[in-house]
């Protein structure tokens, strides 16, 4: 299935793993890409986001009850608006269109992400709806837990992944990163060259796209305006220490009543389920629970998978561009069924 992705053009480069607390169960990676390559995560960086405020938690130095405005006082938004909200999705937050939310590798030195949110904030200043009533997901949350990270541990986020991620799980920095570390092992990111593919440069800033390469449109090295929400590199070998530590019975980065809370379910204001915990996604495989967070933007897509009650993981890294959470959803639903039963 995997060879068949690539040898028929469905992506350039894949990698695939599956793995419990202890080992790898399936590795695979194929197309332009090797095992140790660096991905842009988008949107999956949000469960390392998540993790972070839980950390944050755990030692008291938040309350998921207070207010956002406690921790970023410049916030536009009501006293009503709590830490919980912003992580589960349910705080009312505007999610505008990301789209342009990109500057160019060459750029990223003059930079100014506080500013860059600023912005966006005022010309998002009101919430869509009540906070706590329902889910809606929402980018420009996530990127102000990143400054509540911050805020609370007193530190840079790159500082605070360092300190409480890499060291104790021992991942070098060229391997999980807010910033790229080694342009060599930076997969290329690819657009398809379509009218799906045409309608997207035109939505973005024409200066994040590169030479063609066959059916293929490449893009630039980038970086998102926002690290929390999407900003991660990492490849797949420092997101499975990741991962396997939460399926362990003692996990490192997290007590274990805290990793139990950050896989619980969420439910509104009226009890009725978000579909979302406090940092993730879920949903259900063949009766099988799982929690993760897929992402995606130009040039990439990504996935990762718990499924608690089997204690097994997958990873899921590609370099070409897919938007959409349902079709890469779909491929791990693909993938996942043949190891997860």
């Amino acid at each position: 299935m995997l060879e068949t992705l690539v040898e028929r053009g469905k992506v350039p480069g894949l990698v695939y793993v599956v793995f419990d607390r202890d080992a790898t169960v399936h590795s695979w990676c194929g197309g332009s890409v090797a095992q140790d390559s660096v991905f842009m995560l988008s949107s999956t960086t949000k469960v390392i986001t998540a993790l972070g405020v839980m950390q944050l938690v755990e030692r008291g130095a938040l309350d998921l009850q207070e207010p956002l405005s406690k921790y970023y006082p410049d916030s536009p938004y009501p006293q009503t608006l709590k830490l919980a909200h912003l992580l589960s999705h349910s705080g009312g937050v505007p999610n505008p269109l990301p789209l342009r939310w990109f500057h160019l590798e060459r750029e990223h030195a003059d930079h100014d992400e506080a500013r860059a949110l600023s912005r966006v904030l005022a010309a998002h200043p009101a919430l869509s709806f009540e906070p706590g009533t329902k889910y809606q997901y929402s980018n420009l949350g996530y990127w102000l837990l990143g400054f509540v990270v911050e805020a609370a541990a007193d530190q840079d986020l790159e500082d605070y992944l360092h300190a409480h991620v890499r060291v104790p799980l021992g991942i070098q920095a060229r391997d999980l990163s807010f910033s790229i570390q080694d342009p060599d092992t930076l997969a290329v990111g690819h657009q398809k060259r379509s009218l799906s593919g045409l309608l997207l440069q035109s939505l973005t800033d024409r200066k994040i796209w590169a030479e063609r390469s066959g059916r293929w449109r490449r893009l630039r090295r980038l970086y998102h305006d926002g690290r929390a929400y999407g900003g991660l590199y990492a490849n797949a070998g420092a997101l499975q220490r990741v991962l396997q530590d939460l399926l362990r019975d003692e996990p490192t980065l997290l007590g274990k009543r805290f990793r139990d809370r950050f896989f619980t379910s969420q439910v509104d204001d009226r009890g009725r389920p978000l579909g979302a915990t406090l940092g993730w996604s879920e949903g259900c495989l063949g009766g099988k629970r799982w929690v993760g967070k897929p992402g995606g933007g130009p040039g990439f897509f990504s996935n990762v998978r718990i499924y608690p009650a089997q204690s097994r993981a997958t990873i899921l890294l590609a370099n070409c561009t897919e938007l959409r959470e349902k079709p890469i959803n779909k491929l791990s639903d693909q993938l996942d069924s043949q190891f997860v039963g």
